[in-house]
């Protein structure tokens, strides 16, 4: 399927009639399948205006036409009609800039000069997937580890136009106290022959490690095999990856892994991780360089029902002034902590997930199930009790070292992050021609806000690194969708309601809120700007509402 657009530039007039015997007040309306469409400012007693002003028009039908319409602004009466010009999109060039001066129609003299751009999105079409699969997975995949191997993408070094190391981090949690790590071994050589190992983190006999190391690329896809050898036992392999030097990689997209509610019915054992299993497939076929993960990794809202003080804690729904008062006490702290360290283990050790991941590097972000449904939409004065902050903290801990691959105390191990002084774990990425900001929409949320001035600011610094770059498409990852239903109205009649509603936090955790609708826009400027300003394509992202839509912003 395809979805087809115009850029389209209205620069000047030129030579155009005077109206009523005076200079003319001109501004042009835009018009296609007889739908006005948009409008250029009004430009003041200018018979040669200059507009140089940018649109962006859908298009449903190639066999459209574009109609400019050229008229003068009377403040008494109606407005003065100043000729008029039809482009035919079927005259254009997909993909081609072209301008063109035309001669207006309708009048005795006059010329609209244009840029136009016609664009199109290829998007396949939603397929089911079936449970059913040819898939066997590769043999020599070991549950020896108790988790892993994890591969987590961690930048590209470029210390000049042909010297790029490409950077990746391989993850393992192990038993034992000894600090005994297996052993790795890469069938290219590590760029100077070093394999960095540092422990992450440690609960109980379990230890995470963390082995880094790069890969010089060059101007071939290369297939990197690693092993890990485990005393006692056997040497068990994978591949990955590695695109070629300056060209865009192969990527792929998920989000939302598991269910808000573990008991569901209806959802039969041979089908929950179906996708999983077709993803590999894919993989298999297509050689995929980069795993683009959006948020709910692991859907931990079940925490609240682990201990009876959780469980009081939730009861306590409209009560604020006691949920304040309620203590984390330190055996709680290392209950929350063993459940999210575990939770990671026992989801992602699924044998349909565990192979890809020991086999696509990742680059993740959190949403809220990674901690727990909607997490930072709350009062404000509740994202300040003890038992929230600590039960963030535990979840902040696990997604640090499991998906990013650091100590959260650490997040400067991590090259790739954008850097702030603040909590917040955002990270930026430039692959060949492509773009990659990872944004953290929980760390910092609240709810009058969704991210700081902070991260705005140097990621605005950041867009002005890359557009150096001659950058050619930029994604956006967002964990909630930048365009959704507006629920605002729901919002309003909820908030009649006294108390604190059940729904309040996920309407609260949208874009759209009405907390968010200035930020909103703040944001989706400076996507839109760096667009037109680099003649850049930007994509956003998202997954959170569990449905597949692909569509553009104007």
């Amino acid at each position: 399927c395809f979805m087809s657009f115009v850029e389209v530039c209205v620069v000047e007039a030129s030579d155009l009639i005077s109206a009523l015997g005076r200079k003319s007040d001109p501004y042009v309306v835009i018009t296609t399948n007889s739908c006005r469409v948009e409008k250029t400012k009004v430009i003041k007693k200018n018979l040669n205006p200059q507009w140089d002003e940018s649109f962006v028009i859908p298009i449903n039908n190639l066999r459209e036409a574009l109609l400019f319409q050229v008229f003068d602004r009377d403040h008494l009466g109606r407005d003065g009609f100043l000729g008029k010009t039809k482009i035919l999109l079927k005259t254009l060039t997909e993909g081609q800039q072209e301008e063109i001066t035309s001669s207006l129609e309708g009048v005795p003299h006059g010329k609209l000069k244009l840029r136009l751009k016609l664009r199109s999105i290829y998007f396949a079409p939603i397929k089911t997937v079936s449970s059913k699969s040819t898939f066997k997975f590769p043999s020599g995949h070991s549950a020896n580890y108790a988790l892993g191997p994890i591969l987590i993408f961690y930048g590209i070094d470029k210390s000049g136009p042909s010297d790029h190391l490409y950077n990746i981090a391989l993850l393992v949690v192990v038993e034992g106290k000894g600090g005994r790590t297996p052993k790795l071994k890469i069938s290219q050589n590590p760029e100077g022959n070093k394999v960095r190992v540092v422990r992450v983190r440690r609960h109980g006999t379990l230890r995470i490690w963390r082995y880094l190391f790069s890969i010089k690329q060059n101007k071939d896809d290369q297939a990197i095999t690693y092993s890990l050898y485990k005393t006692g036992g056997g040497k068990y392999e994978h591949t990955f990856y590695v695109p070629p030097l300056q060209e865009n990689p192969r990527l792929i997209y998920t989000s939302c892994n598991g269910l808000s509610r573990p008991d569901v019915e209806g959802f039969p054992d041979n089908t929950a991780n179906a996708v999983w299993v077709k993803l590999m497939e894919d993989h298999l076929k297509n050689k995929y360089h980069l795993l683009l993960q959006g948020g709910d990794q692991v859907y931990c809202d079940e925490l609240w029902k682990s201990d009876e003080r959780l469980v009081h804690y939730q009861k306590l729904h409209n009560h604020l002034s006691k949920k304040i008062k309620l203590p984390f006490p330190d055996d709680l702290k290392e209950k929350c902590e063993a459940y999210y360290f575990n939770k990671y283990i026992s989801h992602w050790n699924q044998e349909e997930i565990r192979v890809v991941l020991a086999s696509v590097p990742m680059i993740n972000m959190w949403d809220d199930h990674d901690i727990f449904d909607g997490a930072g939409s709350y009062p404000d004065e509740e994202l300040e009790c003890p038992i929230y902050k600590g039960v963030f903290t535990a979840a902040l801990e696990n997604f640090t070292a499991y998906q990013l691959g650091f100590h959260h105390l650490n997040k400067n191990e991590m090259p790739s992050q954008l850097p702030t002084h603040n909590q917040a774990f955002s990270h930026m990425y430039t692959i060949g021609r492509i773009a990659i900001a990872c944004f953290d929409m929980r760390s910092e949320r609240k709810n009058n806000r969704i991210m700081s001035d902070e991260t705005y600011d140097a990621f605005q610094v950041w867009l002005k690194e890359i557009s150096q770059n001659k950058i050619e498409h930029l994604l956006v990852m967002s964990g909630v969708p930048l365009v959704y239903n507006d629920l605002s109205h729901v919002e309003t009649l909820l908030a009649i309601i006294p108390g604190e509603q059940a729904l309040e936090d996920d309407l609260r955790d949208h874009w759209s809120a009405k907390a968010h609708r200035t930020e909103k826009l703040h944001f989706t400027r400076l996507l839109l700007d760096f667009a037109v300003q680099n003649s850049c394509r930007v994509t956003v992202l998202s997954g959170d509402v569990h449905l597949g839509a692909i569509g553009p912003i104007f």
